[in-house]
């Protein structure tokens, strides 16, 4: 990115002088070519930059003009998505201001989510993004929506296919092993019934890259998520004795005695709505009308 300031490539007068020299044709210096040149720098910069949470270069002003889409490219999505994030001169723009921290980083997932793509290396790319802003928010200490977690999971498992599919055509981009590694990571810490469905998927996908980049930077990613996934279960393990431990301490009622049904009682499942129990607990359940 300094370089592309150095010679001047974010500003659209000097692009225009530099495709107008005598030879610049025979080079490939178009200007169209010289404004892809910075954008893709640019964009890689950003996503990078965000990614491992540093600093990334801005510019006071941008004037090269936006890519042009064309046929058999890709490049021109990739700059939209780098737009997404935030970071110095990105053009996202909301139609209201986000209030908090937390809010503005669900408005950049919805912004991600409704941005799509079909080209395996932005699915991959686009679920890295999903799983920076879910990390951002994880470390907020805050409750989030079933919503924003469901575009987190649909995200990753687009990326475990498409990791995949990139893997069999043998175009392993740099991010096709990390995303699909770091999905299993997020799986884990969003620790509910919700995510745990979309484990043995993930952790296939990993295991698939891994066979087809044996390295040992590959070993390691597996080997590590594989023991996240054995302290998860070993934590399950333990929640699990203790809970049986109330059951096995159980000293009044141990078998449960046949008795005629209550017509004031209402007809229980498991299907009872837990949050709304524990706010308003024995009413809302059994129903206002039920006689105590």
């Amino acid at each position: 990115m300094h370089l592309c300031e150095a010679i001047g490539l974010h500003e659209e007068v000097t692009i225009k002088k530099m495709a107008s020299m005598a030879g610049a044709a025979v080079l490939g210096h178009s200007a169209d070519r010289l404004r892809r040149i910075f954008w893709v720098s640019w964009a890689g910069h950003n996503i990078l930059s965000y990614e491992y949470d540093l600093s990334s270069v801005g510019y006071r002003t941008v004037t090269c003009q936006p890519i042009i889409s064309v046929p058999g490219s890709v490049a021109d999505q990739f700059v939209q998505l780098a737009h997404i994030i935030p970071s110095p001169n990105a053009a996202l723009t909301y139609n209201t201001q986000p209030s908090s921290p937390k809010q503005e980083l669900y408005y950049r997932l919805k912004a991600l989510n409704e941005f799509k793509v079909t080209h395996p290396f932005l699915v991959v790319t686009k679920a890295d993004l999903a799983f920076c802003f879910y990390r951002r928010l994880y470390q907020l200490k805050t409750q989030i929506p079933d919503e924003i977690i469901k575009l987190v999971i649909d995200s990753g498992n687009a990326a475990v296919e498409a990791a995949k599919k990139q893997a069999d055509q043998g175009h392993l981009f740099w991010n096709a092993i990390g995303s699909v590694f770091q999905y299993c990571c997020i799986l884990l810490a969003i620790d509910t019934p919700v995510a745990f469905p979309h484990i043995d998927g993930a952790f296939k996908g990993l295991e698939h890259l891994v066979k087809a980049a044996d390295t040992g930077l590959t070993r390691e990613a597996l080997s590590m998520a594989r023991h996240l996934l054995g302290l998860t279960m070993t934590k399950k393990r333990t929640e699990l004795a203790q809970l049986e431990a109330v059951e096995g301490g159980y000293e009044f009622g141990q078998t449960p005695p046949t008795c005629q049904a209550n017509p004031a009682m209402p007809d229980m499942s498991w299907e009872i709505d837990w949050d709304q129990f524990f706010i308003e607990p024995y009413l809302s359940m059994l129903g206002p009308d039920l006689p105590l």
